[in-house]
């Protein structure tokens, strides 16, 4: 006779860990960081004053709509990890 192989079984997951897993997943989409970490948007940009040559940090960017509110909410974020 040959001997038959048994294979590995897959268990499913408990509904906690499924509900868990769905929440976390839901949390990084709707807090933005999905976004943050895909697009990468500059919290400050950069521009070289065409007189000096220095090149000056600008917090609103020309030409980017809602430039600015990156660095609101980022300073927002670290505000808010201060008081806690």
């Amino acid at each position: 006779m040959a001997k038959t192989m048994k294979l590995p079984s897959i268990t499913l997951p408990t509904p906690m860990t499924v509900f868990s897993l769905v929440l976390l997943t839901y949390f990084l989409v709707v807090s933005g960081f999905v976004y943050d970490v895909i697009v990468e948007p500059p919290g400050i940009g950069s521009t070289q004053d065409r007189f000096t040559g220095v090149v000056r940090p600008v917090v609103f960017l020309p030409g980017r709509v809602n430039g600015c509110w990156v660095m609101g909410i980022q300073s927002t974020k670290c505000h808010r990890r201060k008081q806690d």
